[in-house]
């Protein structure tokens, strides 16, 4: 122990952390894609723009660290003829399997692996406003209610588009008011103080991220990836931080513990990704302004989540703006609101909303819209389909399936000159068209006969509501025209855009979006 002491008296020095500090203060600015030639052990980088990109991989700016940069460029999942786990073992994939929805269910609760907390979402986040489509007046005060699961504060970043600034305390002119149960302060002193020590929090992102068990369905994901998107994946999936590829990141020591449950269990899915919870496309596009290439995609999301936050921020402090927060069953809320209980935290009875974002808890209680003609009520089906037997073409019939299969496969072919595909590139190409054609199959019936069967009927004309046919917030589908109608099919205007968001995010293509507006 005490050779252990006096080594880290040594490393530790006040002039070495001071030699760190400064590394971190040039890494990890927002606004500039940063070289990657960084030495953690002798507390040294480069301090210059990343512009020198390698040709090979365009992961990071390699030029005058090519010894340490090339164990990633030569990472045998950036080779062409990589292939996926089961292909090297000649063996079935495990998630090949013969089970109802009922068996799938209870195999997947058990296992765990697959089923948790979206915490970072599980559609792209929206602009609930949408003003252009709808009031068309900035100045007007809105009064919005996110009464998702979470809250989802992702829908009021997204809103926050004008300005720039740098995270400030809050302004002036805005207030915030939480109301929680007394319960909810282990959770605080969770976050303050957990006796959770970072080794049993790595071992259990470990354990999560690597199960030996999930090896298949990681390789699953991989097949549709391009090869540095492949490289990048797995880097987010051992450190699970969101910086440029490269970037230093020795001094990101502490584990976010609002990923992790009191007893140290990690919350989500084991393939949650931050990337499920924006739009791609934008994604991409600001990570190019700021120099990072499409294959460095976690460094995208970073300069893209910088933008927002600063913005947000920026907005935060300049409007006048008032936030309330609860951690009730917001299937009370309403009641609670018209009962007065909230009144002291600015929810008073007279209240109404001019949005009601409503996640996919979507419930006929559900009131206090506003009057005017734009006010709506917003929210999205995920899970109906094991509900609907049609809602998927995988279980609408072969028909459809071989109407459909053909124009996923061509889609996801990968397209090298002179290359003869592999019985094992044949096979992965069907697994990923197979994930793919719920984005090319018509569900508009089978969820309008899945809504009937709910009574949706009786619940608008009980509640006074409509359901909008022409959205004007957010389209019936994701990448779906806002004005088309409920059978439009998501649009895939280029290759690109076909990979973005069919092999980059995790959507299933059968959530559907709802309007309901009054009568």
């Amino acid at each position: 122990m005490d050779h252990l002491l006096e080594y880290f008296s040594s490393v530790f020095t006040p002039d070495n952390m001071a030699k760190a500090t400064s590394i971190a203060e040039n890494r990890l600015r927002e606004d500039m894609l940063p070289c990657a030639n960084v030495q953690a052990g002798k507390y040294t980088t480069c301090s210059n723009p990343g512009t020198s990109a390698c040709s090979a991989c365009k992961l990071a700016c390699q030029k005058e660290h090519w010894r340490h940069h090339k164990r990633d460029c030569q990472n045998s999942m950036r080779s062409g003829n990589w292939q996926p786990i089961w292909v090297r073992e000649g063996r079935e994939p495990s998630f090949i399997r013969n089970e109802s929805l009922e068996e799938e269910s209870v195999r997947r609760t058990s296992e765990g692996f697959s089923i948790g907390i979206a915490l970072w979402g599980n559609t792209p986040a929206m602009d609930v406003l949408n003003l252009s489509c709808n009031e068309n007046d900035p100045k007007k005060d809105f009064s919005l209610a996110f009464i998702g699961a979470f809250g989802d504060l992702r829908h009021v970043i997204r809103k926050t588009q004008e300005g720039e600034g740098a995270i400030v305390p809050l302004g002036q002119n805005s207030t915030m008011s939480v109301c929680l149960p007394q319960d909810a302060t282990e959770f605080f002193l969770h976050f303050i103080s957990s006796s959770a020590s970072m080794e049993k929090i790595q071992n259990e992102y470990d354990r999560v991220r690597t199960a030996p068990s999930r090896k298949d369905y990681r390789d699953r994901m991989y097949t549709g990836l391009r090869p540095s998107h492949r490289v990048a994946f797995q880097e987010f999936r051992r450190f699970g931080i969101v910086l440029p590829f490269g970037a230093i990141n020795a001094h990101f020591n502490v584990p976010n513990l609002s990923l992790f449950s009191l007893e140290g269990t990690w919350w989500q899915t084991d393939y949650a990704d931050p990337l499920e919870a924006w739009d791609m496309a934008t994604v991409v596009k600001t990570g190019k302004v700021y120099g990072a290439n499409v294959e460095d995609i976690y460094g995208c999301l970073y300069f893209f989540l910088s933008k927002e936050l600063r913005e947000f921020a920026h907005r935060f402090r300049t409007m006048k703006s008032s936030f309330t927060m609860t951690c009730f069953d917001a299937r009370r809320v309403p009641q609670m609101i018209h009962e007065g209980l909230l009144s002291e935290y600015n929810l008073p009875p007279s209240i109404r909303f001019d949005r009601i974002e409503v996640s996919n808890i979507l419930d006929a209680n559900y009131v206090g819209i506003n009057e005017g003609k734009n006010a709506a009520i917003v929210g999205y089906f995920m899970n109906w389909i094991s509900l609907q037997q049609d809602a998927r073409a995988s279980r609408a019939g072969g028909a459809a399936m071989m109407r459909i299969l053909p124009a996923a496969a061509e889609k996801n072919k990968v397209k090298e000159k002179g290359r003869v595909m592999t019985h094992g590139d044949i096979q992965s190409l069907l697994f990923n068209s197979l994930d793919d054609i719920e984005a090319l199959y018509d569900n508009s019936k089978p969820f309008s006969a899945f809504l009937r069967k709910q009574g949706l009927d009786s619940i608008l004309k009980k509640t006074n509501l409509r359901l909008r046919e022409k959205h004007k917030i957010v389209p019936h589908r994701i990448l779906a025209p806002l004005t088309a109608r409920p059978n439009a099919l998501p649009e895939f205007p280029d290759d690109d855009t076909w990979y973005y968001y069919t092999k980059l995010n995790c959507s299933t293509w059968a959530e559907r979006f709802v309007e309901f507006e009054r009568a």
